[in-house]
């Protein structure tokens, strides 16, 4: 089985849940190696608590996953605080542009439009109505009421939404999720472009 260490810096612990969450599952859903298998680099030391921080020190903090701690990918994580799809190229396109060559080849940028709770949506979504056909926008809602439909309360606090997040991400389907968002889309594929090269 060949290990994919990897590393991320990411805004908040929803995303992080996710992200790890959405490994496994790629593993199991995507890869066309069925004895990949990705493994985190256990108090890498960068951290972030928003989007800005996470904008100012990817640079730092990849340098450090790769140089450091030798990881095969790293992984970047904010919300986009907005449904505008240019403002989220964008800022992947600066985030990106702030990376050695060599670092960006290695680097995955997760930018969900508005919020990672839109993608939570629509998993929560397909959990509670797993026949209707019908293909729905999230990205388009409010956060307050996209966090407030996932969680019960946009307020809840931390130790109550990981175990939400948990149950919505650890049976994910990532294909059908594709077909339903195209900032998730945009990540995969990014994704699947790594995975390719060190195929």
């Amino acid at each position: 089985m060949k290990e994919i260490t990897y590393a991320y810096l990411c805004e908040d612990i929803a995303i992080e849940i996710f992200l790890k969450n959405f490994l496994v599952q790629y593993s199991r859903e995507l890869t066309v190696l069925p004895h990949l298998s990705f493994v985190e680099v256990i108090d890498f030391p960068i951290a972030a608590s928003n989007n800005k921080q996470v904008e100012k020190r990817i640079r730092e903090a990849a340098i450090m996953a790769f140089k450091e701690y030798n990881t095969d990918v790293f992984f970047a994580g904010l919300d986009n605080e907005s449904s505008d799809v240019k403002k989220s190229d964008a800022r992947i396109k600066l985030m990106r542009e702030s990376l050695s060559e060599k670092d960006r080849t290695k680097t995955v940028i997760l930018i969900p439009i508005q919020c990672i709770e839109h993608w939570l949506l629509y998993l929560k979504d397909k959990r509670e109505n797993p026949s209707k056909t019908k293909r729905e926008v999230f990205e388009s809602k409010e956060r307050s009421e996209v966090k407030t439909k996932v969680y019960g309360n946009k307020n809840l606090s931390k130790e109550k939404r990981i175990p939400v997040i948990n149950e919505l991400t650890l049976t994910m389907e990532i294909n059908w999720l594709i077909s339903r968002s195209n900032s998730f889309k945009h990540f995969v594929g990014q994704f699947s472009t790594f995975v390719k090269s060190v195929a």
